[in-house]
C-alpha cells in the first residue's frame, strides 16, 4: 500500500518525463533538417525552453523525493528500506544529468545501505563523468572505495581531486587528513602484500 501511493504521487511528474523523451527526438531531427544543425541549438529558444524546462522538473521532483524520504523515516528508522525513491533519483539525474545531490543520494544508498556496490559505483562514475569540476562526487566515490571496498589504491586519485577542487581552507585542511589517512592504508596493504610474498618465497 506505501509503495503503491509513493508512486502514485509522482506519476505527473514521470508522465512529464515521458513526454519530453519522447519529444527530443523530435526535436533533434528536425534540427538535423535545418542548416543550422546540431551545432545550432543554442540559438533556438524552443530548445533552451526545453532544457530548462527539464531542469524545473528535476527540482520539483528533488523537492517531492526529500519529503517522501524524511516522511519515510519518521515512521520507518531503517532508511535503507526506502528503496521505492531510487528511481525517481534515476529519473531526476536523466533530467538534469548536473543533479550532483541526487548521484550522491542514489550512489549512497546503493553502495552502504543496499549493498549494490557495484551498481551504486557504476552510477556515480556517470555523476563524476557528468560533473567532472565537482568536489562532491569525487570525494564520496573516493570514500566508498576507501571505507566500502577497502581499496584505498583506487580512492586515492578521486581524493586528490576532490582536495583540488576543494573551494575553501576549511575543505583543503580537511580533505588533507583524509588522504593521509587513505595513503596510510594503502601503505600498511602494500606492506602486508609484500610479507606474504616474501613469507610464500622463505617456504
Amino acid at each position: 500500500m506505501r509503495k503503491t501511493a509513493a508512486i502514485r504521487k509522482f506519476l505527473p511528474f514521470i508522465a512529464i518525463f515521458a513526454a519530453l523523451c519522447i519529444l527530443e527526438p523530435v526535436v533533434d531531427a528536425n534540427y538535423e533538417k535545418t542548416s543550422l544543425g546540431r551545432a545550432g541549438k543554442s540559438e533556438s529558444a524552443m530548445y533552451a525552453l526545453a532544457g530548462e524546462f527539464r531542469s524545473v522538473i528535476a527540482n520539483v521532483l528533488w523537492i517531492k523525493v526529500e519529503k517522501y524520504h524524511h516522511e519515510f523515516i519518521r515512521t520507518n528508522t531503517n532508511w535503507r528500506a526506502n528503496k521505492e525513491i531510487l528511481p525517481l533519483v534515476k529519473v531526476i539525474t536523466d533530467l538534469d544529468p548536473h543533479f550532483v545531490d541526487a548521484y550522491l543520494l542514489g550512489s549512497w544508498m546503493l553502495c552502504m545501505g543496499m549493498d549494490r556496490t557495484n551498481e551504486g559505483i557504476e552510477y556515480l562514475k556517470e555523476g563524476v563523468h557528468n560533473n567532472p569540476d565537482n568536489m562532491a562526487v569525487h570525494e564520496i566515490m573516493g570514500t566508498i572505495y576507501a571505507r566500502k571496498l577497502n581499496q584505498p589504491g583506487k580512492a586515492l586519485p578521486y581524493l586528490r581531486r576532490a582536495y583540488q577542487l576543494s573551494a575553501d581552507d576549511w575543505d583543503r585542511k580537511r580533505m588533507r587528513r583524509f588522504i593521509r589517512s587513505v595513503q596510510e592504508m594503502a601503505d600498511a596493504g602494500v606492506e602486508s602484500q609484500l610479507r606474504i610474498t616474501t613469507d610464500k618465497r622463505g617456504d
